[in-house]
């Protein structure tokens, strides 16, 4: 026969209870001290999941993180402001470099929705009528390429653009002179990717070349004037998407 438990023993046993909840916790502590010690590195993120954790399983109170994440159209984001911030600091680096060195009449930029367009006259980075550029030809695109090295990563293409002069308005059909505009206009634009190339300005895939020979012209081929402001390389940059 079961010997029958006295009052005061059963009251030994509840008042001990409080010993269970307690290891058990201080189980818990010392199996998250474990995990925090194996990590080789710090990482603020871990850390923080790991304080919350053992917050949530002390008290029972959720946490709730209440730190910025990066979303599309936040400053950070490939996708984001940060991108066009970039983008805006490109075109206004690239216009105090031109006035700072005095190029405001032989370079000119300008600023659409999703692209910036330098503009180099003939005269300041070629001979006339050749592709070979000026002894101050590779400082003036220097400078300028420096800017676009730095923040390249907000750029998602550049197309180099080579444009000549009409110096006949009928020669259209003159094999040979169209010929050479073409050809010169195309060299233009393969030299100054060249150079881009040769001094890692910005990784091939990003640059295209193109010739226009004389058939874009910006303003009037009949004056001296205007055929000089037609002989040009344009560098058009696209925003990264």
């Amino acid at each position: 026969m079961a010997r029958k438990r006295r009052p005061e023993e059963e009251e030994k046993d509840n008042s001990e209870r409080w010993l269970l909840t307690y290891s058990d916790k201080i189980t818990l502590l010392l199996a998250v001290f474990i995990v925090m010690y194996s990590m080789s590195v710090a990482d603020a993120e871990k850390f923080k999941s790991v304080a919350g954790a053992m917050k949530t399983a002390f008290t029972g109170e959720a946490v709730v993180d209440t730190q910025p994440q990066d979303t599309p159209g936040q400053p950070g984001d490939e996708n984001g402001n940060e991108a066009v911030v970039s983008f805006e600091q490109l075109y206004e680096q690239l216009l105090d470099n031109i006035t700072q060195n005095g190029y405001d009449e032989s370079i000119s930029v300008t600023q659409e929705d999703n692209s910036i367009i330098i503009r180099f006259n003939e005269a300041v980075l070629f001979y006339p009528d050749q592709a070979n550029f000026l002894p101050d030809g590779h400082n003036v695109l220097g400078n300028i390429s420096g800017i676009i090295k730095n923040l390249e990563q907000c750029i998602g293409h550049i197309q180099i653009e080579g444009h000549t002069a009409n110096t006949d308005p009928n020669n259209d059909y003159n094999a040979d002179t169209t010929m050479f505009a073409w050809q010169l206009s195309c060299d233009r634009s393969l030299a100054v990717l060249q150079y881009f190339s040769d001094n890692k300005i910005i990784p091939q895939r990003k640059l295209s070349v193109v010739g226009f020979a004389h058939y874009k012209p910006v303003t009037t081929d009949n004056t001296e004037e205007g055929r000089a402001k037609n002989r040009r390389v344009e560098l058009r940059i696209t925003r990264a998407e």
